[in-house]
């Protein structure tokens, strides 16, 4: 990684925590309110893909409306890639 953009990676974490924080700030959660969970199952090495961004501005929403969220992560990363397998037949491995 370059100067550059270890800079730009570093300015878009910034901003990322920076408008985080004033959610939380922002935010008052309803104790009527039932949680929300959010799983963001994105295969990204670094940096955001559509679908983190997505699930990001989500829960900022949800949050700033009122309802908890969790936010639920797998930790141990997937035991079979589901990318092209055949939902009729999901003992057979997958293609990749």
């Amino acid at each position: 990684m370059n100067l550059t953009t270890a800079r730009l990676r570093l300015e878009r974490e910034w901003r990322t925590w920076n408008l985080n924080r004033q959610v939380r700030a922002h935010a008052t959660p309803d104790p009527g309110q039932r949680p929300v969970v959010l799983f963001n199952a994105s295969s990204r090495l670094g940096g955001f893909s559509q679908n983190a961004a997505f699930t990001l501005l989500t829960a900022w929403g949800l949050q700033l409306a009122g309802a908890p969220v969790i936010h639920f992560a797998c930790r141990g990363g997937m035991t079979r890639c589901p990318l092209g397998t055949n939902p009729d037949e999901p003992d057979q491995p997958p293609p990749c």
